[in-house]
């Protein structure tokens, strides 16, 4: 027999009292993940209408886009976790939609490399994937639009800089 514990009870504020402000910082947060997110959603639903996985699409993409690149190089710039992204190289290798080789500077390493195959299902899932990502951002005109990426690709040119010059 299991004995439950009931809920603890939290203090309730006065109906005068506001919540804490939340700092700039801590807000900015908040709503790069919820934007994030909506992107995100929007981009899988329009994959996901095509049999594809936003996961696989996010993979071709990158390789599409910046050319071969190492499976490391792929979980840094997708932020994933390097073991889901070897699984994921696994099955895409399986459609043949990419190839891996080892890099002849480091054998223990692998480069990345999109097929024609890959190159064509990027290319037919990209403009549904733009039309899902435009149509979620539509509040923000085309100016909001690259001022927004300016500041994002400001940050994360910082981060990186930061990372880069630590090692």
């Amino acid at each position: 027999m299991t004995i439950r514990r009931p809920p603890a009870r939290r203090a309730a504020r006065p109906r005068n009292q506001a919540a804490a402000p939340i700092g700039v910082t801590e807000n900015l947060g908040l709503l790069i993940g919820r934007t994030r997110r909506l992107l995100w959603f929007a981009a899988a639903r329009a994959t996901d209408q095509r049999g594809q996985s936003i996961y696989d699409y996010q993979l071709l993409a990158r390789l599409a886009l910046e050319g071969p690149q190492s499976q490391r190089a792929l979980a840094l710039s997708t932020a994933q976790h390097p073991a889901a992204i070897s699984r994921l190289l696994v099955d895409l290798q399986r459609r043949q939609l990419v190839r891996r080789r080892r890099d002849p500077a480091d054998r223990r390493h692998s480069i990345v490399t999109l097929t024609p195959r890959g190159r064509a299902a990027f290319q037919e899932a990209r403009p549904h994937v733009e039309q899902a990502t435009t149509q979620a951002l539509a509040a923000l005109s085309a100016r909001d639009c690259q001022q927004l990426t300016r500041l994002l690709e400001k940050l994360v040119e910082h981060a990186f800089a930061k990372t880069s010059a630590a090692r």
